[in-house]
């Protein structure tokens, strides 16, 4: 090894040694939100549509194609399913939450009596599968 090499090799080993390694931040990751919103189908959730569907189709099928039908069809087409899809985009999850809330009482006493027996308590998040 020559000295001019040997020189470069000791000044850069001198330059490093002497500086202090610096703290490294954490990289801020952004969450997208495709990842924490629910996916939905023709603006609502996929029960909605498929039950929507379902409904036109067995009335069409079942009844056959006459005009009620028709009319019917277009109740659930033109008047049910944009207001499903407001309803949607005020709460992703606004079917899911009316349905669970149908399990609870619409009034509760607000002192219990001695005598009266209990409800078991439901789990607020479903057990997984």
């Amino acid at each position: 090894m020559t000295d001019a090499a040997r020189g470069q090799l000791d000044s850069k080993g001198a330059s490093h040694a002497a500086v202090a390694p610096q703290p490294v931040a954490p990289a801020a990751h952004a969450i997208r939100q495709s990842l924490v919103r629910p996916m939905l189908y023709l603006g609502v959730e996929r029960t909605v549509i498929a039950l929507e569907a379902t409904l036109c189709l067995a009335l069409v099928c079942g009844a056959g194609p006459r005009l009620p039908t028709f009319m019917i069809c277009a109740f659930v087409v033109l008047a049910l399913h944009p207001t499903m899809v407001w309803l949607t985009a005020k709460d992703p999850i606004a079917s899911e939450v009316y349905l669970r809330s149908r399990a609870y009482q619409d009034f509760y006493a607000p002192h219990p009596t001695a005598a009266c027996v209990g409800r078991a308590s439901r789990p607020s998040v479903p057990p997984a599968r």
